[in-house]
């Protein structure tokens, strides 16, 4: 995942998607659930982040954020980008991304 980040490869992301994807584009009203290829589309938001990203979930920004709004992001796999941009994934009980939510980290604390 870290990797189609980087390269601005968000159509390798939709290929670990369930066949229903609930995306959430904080602050935007975006959007309602839908296919894969929908939820692709909108990773194209992710494009303002600065590479590289990563995964690393003991990162300050990454446990603040999920200490501060644990109803919001907890049990999710955590990425951001080096500017702060983040993409929260979560898995269905077939290890598919069935939910994922994007937002400006640097907006929700350090």
């Amino acid at each position: 995942m870290v990797e189609a980040l980087n390269a601005k490869d968000f159509a390798a992301i939709g290929a670990f998607m369930a066949p229903t994807v609930h995306l959430t584009i904080e602050a935007t009203g975006c959007c309602l659930p839908g296919t894969p290829a929908e939820a692709v589309g909108n990773l194209s938001w992710l494009s303002q982040g600065t590479a590289p990203w990563s995964a690393d979930q003991s990162h300050p920004r990454v446990v603040s954020i999920k200490t501060r709004y644990a109803s919001t992001y907890g049990g999710s796999l955590m990425v951001y980008s080096s500017d702060g941009i983040i993409a929260a994934f979560w898995f269905n009980g077939a290890n598919l991304i069935d939910q994922i939510r994007l937002a400006n980290g640097r907006v929700l604390g350090p």
